[in-house]
């Protein structure tokens, strides 16, 4: 398997959707999809965190904390 999502969460106007990839070298990378506004006025920002991990699972935790990070301003940019 080369990509996941975990479940979407919603905070305020906010929709926050975890993922992981298949790095080159084998490992995970988490990334994260943070949607705003709705029809032709939306907004998708993805961010690819720079830790990779071994197991898919924990590449998705990551992605996760990072969205709870970025809900309350406290993430440092991608």
């Amino acid at each position: 398997m080369s990509s996941m999502t975990q479940e979407s969460f919603r905070i305020g106007k906010l929709l926050f959707t975890p993922f992981s990839r298949l790095a080159e070298d084998g490992r995970y990378k988490a990334g994260l999809s943070i949607k705003r506004g709705q029809g032709s006025s939306t907004h998708d920002r993805v961010s690819i965190y720079v830790p990779t991990f071994t197991r898919i699972e924990e590449a998705l935790i990551y992605a996760r904390a990072m969205g709870n990070y970025e809900s309350i301003g406290l993430a440092t940019p991608a």
